[in-house]
């Protein structure tokens, strides 16, 4: 079983550093940006998205830890929007040597739970179309697809 901890100064570092690249390099596979401006751009909307970084009020984050051994396995950044009853999953990371070990489907029921506690009723995320097997995991966990966007390249 995993735990989710609230990330300390140290860990947000870490964690915003991978979670900016990670995008711009999505991004950039999605077709939706492009290659040499994505990092900037990454960046730029990670400052507006969290103006006070780790302090940016209703945005929480937590390192994925190993329940028994405190192994650090990921790390999670959430939005949480009490009036909307909603959360939104900006960011779900398990390291790549523990992936396909069933620590992501762990992390979000652990991810539900806290939801639930704060008396909110509805999760939801947004997955690139080429990462199918986090598509197929959601599926599992009885995510639904609410918008479809597609592209064809010409």
């Amino acid at each position: 079983m995993i735990e989710l901890h609230a990330f300390t100064e140290k860990e947000f570092i870490p964690f915003s550093l991978r979670s900016v690249r990670e995008y711009a390099t999505n991004m950039t596979r999605s077709g939706d940006w492009d290659a040499a401006a994505a990092l900037s751009d990454a960046t730029d909307l990670f400052q507006r998205l969290l103006p006070a970084g780790l302090h940016t009020p209703g945005h929480h984050f937590f390192a994925i830890r190993n329940q028994a051994t405190s192994e650090f396995l990921g790390d999670a950044w959430i939005l949480m929007d009490r009036l909307q009853k909603s959360a939104f999953i900006y960011d779900l990371h398990i390291l790549p040597h523990r992936r396909n070990q069933g620590h992501a489907s762990h992390a979000l029921h652990a991810i539900e739970t806290f939801a639930r506690a704060q008396g909110l009723s509805v999760i939801q995320l947004h997955v690139f179309g080429h990462n199918q097997a986090a598509q197929k995991l959601y599926g599992k966990l009885g995510f639904t697809a609410s918008r479809i966007t597609m592209v064809k390249n010409l």
